[in-house]
């Protein structure tokens, strides 16, 4: 009876870390393709020349540093609504992503704002060399768009986790990550009669998949039974699970 006890406790605990790891696994990479999207771009320019790929560098430090922020606030969502989705509660789970959405979306224009009206700016807090300035500010404005569009992404794929759809969200961040490296190469390299656009050109690169990876999540939207990417969401207001979130 002992040894029969034994078998099904290590079967159970087999099966769990299978479960486990097919969560895991997804996660994994869906996270370290979100980053390379952006790294990508300064990797590629490797073919260009040593000006654009140091300025593209310090133009990058903004996607950085909100590439953190979103994770966080995407944590902060799955945590949540992971607990409300164990409960079945979707509406809790709908005022959860507004909440998330709504900070994500506010930071994201703020910057893209300073991005677009004031990119020399943003440049001189790094470098006061005016050929790194004049080259990163022309990336920074096109990137203004990115910023706004992976905001919204990061939020809705973290949402999407929290109820185990991890295959949807990793395949949208394969899309995006083939089609940057794709557009990259086609406009370093002046591809199917495109011209060289250098900084600029990756930068299109990375806005245009991002933008695409944006319209992906709206298809999968329309067509999920469950979690919805709706804008209007941003103004649903609940102080109980604003606080929740404000502290995770």
């Amino acid at each position: 009876m002992e040894r029969e006890k034994e078998m099904k406790e290590k079967c159970t605990d087999t099966g769990f870390y299978k479960q486990i790891f097919r969560l895991l696994l997804p996660i994994v990479v869906q996270n370290l393709l979100s980053a390379a999207v952006n790294s990508a771009d300064v990797v590629m320019l490797n073919y260009v020349d040593q000006s654009a790929i140091s300025a593209v560098s310090l133009a990058a430090n903004y996607a950085n540093v909100l590439f953190m922020v979103y994770y966080g606030l995407g944590t902060g969502a799955t945590l949540l609504c992971a607990q409300y989705f164990g409960k079945k509660d979707m509406r809790a789970i709908e005022v959860v992503e507004g909440i998330a959405l709504r900070i994500s979306v506010i930071l994201s224009i703020c910057i893209s704002t300073a991005a677009f009206c004031m990119p020399q700016l943003l440049m001189r807090v790094f470098t006061n060399d005016e050929q790194l300035i004049a080259t990163g500010a022309g990336y920074l404005r096109i990137m203004g768009v990115t910023y706004i569009c992976w905001g919204i992404i990061e939020i809705y794929l973290s949402v999407l986790r929290s109820i185990g759809r991890v295959t949807v969200s990793m395949a949208l961040n394969v899309l995006a990550f083939s089609l940057n490296i794709l557009l990259n190469a086609v406009f370093i390299f002046g591809l199917f009669g495109m011209p060289k656009l250098g900084a600029v050109g990756v930068a299109i690169a990375t806005a245009t998949s991002r933008v695409v990876e944006l319209l992906g999540c709206f298809i999968v939207s329309a067509f999920s039974k469950d979690v919805k990417l709706k804008l209007s969401l941003m103004f649903v207001r609940n102080k109980v699970l604003f606080k929740d979130f404000v502290q995770l």
